[in-house]
């Protein structure tokens, strides 16, 4: 890559993909739960549900309302389908917090596409992206913690009365996303750091290079 390129040594460059990689796994699994259908499932109560019931099983994502079946796109809090939840804290959660945990997951989804930008330009090893390897970590660590925050909040708001979680798969993968997140933020902060010692180690004179043994 000439001049301008950072010469890693081996062990570094596998390490980097490797947790580029990992990145990766929790991007995708992040923006699946982003989007999906299963953050709220009202518990079962094993009876039939009436064609007229209030309490027609129904699920919901951070923009989806599903109902018999049939999930309808919304962005915007729709007050009429309110009453097909059984439960009036769920009933309050979703008028009063819903938008405000879409829109911390949303700030969370915008750090991770930062966070894959900043991670590629660290890949592409030129001299300019050394010091992308710790910024990228700090911004996977913020998206993890931003989304940690959003959950918490769909989590309290959400619980209702019901004995058992009414969380679905969703919402528990968002969780698995943002511990992935987090903990590859950290591995990738140490990677990029030993990048840019390695970096400056070999822009040294010789003679000013410290030996193999510390001294």
């Amino acid at each position: 890559m000439g001049s301008m390129a950072i010469q890693w040594n081996s062990s570094s460059r596998m390490l980097a993909w490797l947790s580029f990689l990992f990145f990766f796994i929790g991007f995708v699994l992040f923006y699946v739960a982003y989007v999906g259908h299963d953050w709220y499932v009202v518990p079962p109560d094993h009876i039939p549900y009436p064609p007229d019931s209030i309490s027609t099983p129904i699920k919901l994502g951070l923009f989806w309302m599903c109902t018999n079946g049939h999930c309808k796109y919304d962005l915007r809090v729709d007050y009429a389908v309110v009453g097909y939840i059984p439960y009036k804290p769920v009933q309050d959660a979703y008028q009063n917090f819903r938008t405000v945990c879409m829109v911390i997951i949303t700030i969370a989804a915008i750090f991770c596409l930062i966070a894959l930008a900043l991670n590629l330009i660290f890949l592409s090893r030129f001299s300019i992206s050394r010091f992308c390897g710790i910024v990228a970590g700090a911004v996977e660590i913020l998206s993890g913690i931003i989304a940690l925050v959003g959950i918490s909040v769909f989590g309290h708001k959400f619980r209702g009365p019901t004995p058992t979680l009414p969380f679905g798969w969703s919402y528990w993968l968002m969780l698995v996303a943002l511990i992935i997140l987090i903990a590859d933020g950290i591995c990738t902060i140490i990677i990029g750091s030993i990048v840019i010692s390695q970096t400056q180690r070999r822009q040294m004179p010789p003679a000013a290079r410290p030996l193999a043994s510390g001294y």
